[in-house]
């Protein structure tokens, strides 16, 4: 019986997986001269001489100067050009990005630049996912019938879980109502009977 036939041992190269990963890892985005800088699938950018293969090293830098709101975005700088590394890499490897589209990581750590870590949404969406982390943003506890403490991010989504009427919410949380059926508090209530007691 001859086992050539057999798709594993046919007289072919056999190349292995982390051969193939790393010759379709990068692709050029930026080209000066004799140098191609190049970036990969996996956050990395480097760039190729006639002679070497030098990886550039990104660094952060703050988008929003308010020290309570601090974002930072890894930046890559070739000839006095800065580049956003989370941009670049989702333009090359997932699709061209349009006016009113952002790159969002999905783990939300902004140094882990794998395009599988990686989506594309636009702006209204993203204020839609980010929202209600926001220090504007009233949070609301409810204790249920045990006593634990349940946080949301709004009083009409604890309205729609309860199966109650939102002004419902509000007046049991400012103490508009003298006897209720929830436990409902602000967050900001319960900080300041924190510092007071």
């Amino acid at each position: 019986m001859d086992l050539r036939k057999f798709g594993s041992l046919k007289n072919t190269k056999v190349v292995s997986e982390k051969e193939k990963i790393y010759k379709e890892e990068f692709k050029e985005f930026y080209r000066k001269g004799n140098a191609i800088y190049e970036c990969s699938n996996f956050g990395r950018i480097r760039r190729i001489c006639k002679t070497n293969i030098y990886y550039l090293k990104p660094y952060l830098r703050n988008c929003i100067e308010s020290h309570r709101n601090r974002r930072h975005t890894v930046i890559v700088k070739i000839d006095n050009k800065e580049f956003n590394c989370r941009k670049l890499i989702a333009e090359k490897f997932i699709r061209p990005l349009k006016i009113n589209e952002v790159v969002i990581l999905k783990n939300g750590n902004n140094l882990d630049l794998n395009v599988k870590n990686m989506f594309i949404t636009t702006k209204s969406n993203l204020g839609k996912i980010t929202g209600g982390k926001s220090s504007k943003a009233k949070k609301i506890y409810y204790y249920d019938n045990l006593n634990f403490r349940h946080t949301y991010p709004s009083a009409r989504s604890l309205a729609k879980y309860l199966g109650v009427s939102y002004q419902t919410i509000l007046d049991i949380a400012n103490g508009k109502t003298k006897n209720s059926k929830f436990n409902v508090k602000w967050c900001e209530n319960e900080k300041l009977f924190i510092q007071n007691s």
